[in-house]
């Protein structure tokens, strides 16, 4: 299969590590963090990226995001099969499969964070990593 990747680039390290022992040919792209601070603006920019997908060149559109603040809200393929993973956010990509329910169970007893590379390496979160919390967060 020939497949487009479309992802935040918090994910960079793990995809590219996925994708170069996947059996399948992989196109990466990756957005810049930070979209799902502003959702709409986000929904936008990934809206465009997923339309901007060469009619028949891929077998799928495999997007590299969570919910994301409703970020996925109506995002759409028109020509290409397009598959989302399913998760709140890139926090749980970065979990041990099945994890996610305990995740949130925790979430509910307490206010959690999670730091990984990517995250932690991004130039626009440099303002959430003085402490204050992102607007949304629950």
């Amino acid at each position: 299969m020939f497949l487009k990747v479309i992802a935040c680039e918090v994910g960079f390290r793990e995809v590219c590590a996925c994708a170069s022992r996947s059996v399948n040919r992989i196109d990466l792209e990756f957005l810049p963090q930070g979209y799902h601070d502003v959702p709409q603006d986000g929904s936008t920019a990934l809206q465009a990226r997923v339309d901007a997908v060469e009619k028949d060149k891929y077998d799928a559109i495999l997007l590299g995001y969570g919910l994301c603040n409703q970020i996925l809200s109506g995002i759409q393929a028109r020509d290409t099969p397009m598959v989302l993973m399913r998760a709140h956010d890139c926090i749980t990509f970065f979990l041990v499969p099945g994890s996610a329910t305990t995740m949130f169970s925790l979430r509910r007893q307490a206010p959690t964070t999670s730091r990984q590379a990517g995250w932690s390496s991004g130039a626009g979160r440099a303002r959430w990593r003085s402490g204050s919390r992102a607007p949304g967060w629950v």
